[in-house]
């Protein structure tokens, strides 16, 4: 099914107000690696980011609540 152009135009708002990027340099050879291995394992190179982005904060954290309510 199509996603009409209110709902584009909604997920846009969404994720301007929601969502932020993060941007990393690494080697094109690797960065194509990466992207290649990601895939061929169902996954994608932000849901992986998301991942290990989620795994850090839980590590590092001892109280999530006040990480929430800081940002």
């Amino acid at each position: 099914m199509a996603v009409s152009e209110a709902q584009k135009k909604a997920n846009a708002k969404w994720n301007k107000t929601n969502m932020k990027q993060i941007a990393v340099n690494v080697r094109k050879d690797k960065a194509e690696l990466f992207q290649k291995l990601a895939r061929q394992n169902g996954t994608n190179p932000s849901a992986i980011f998301r991942e290990v982005i989620d795994k850090y904060i839980e590590e590092h954290n001892n109280t999530r609540h006040i990480l929430w309510n800081s940002i």
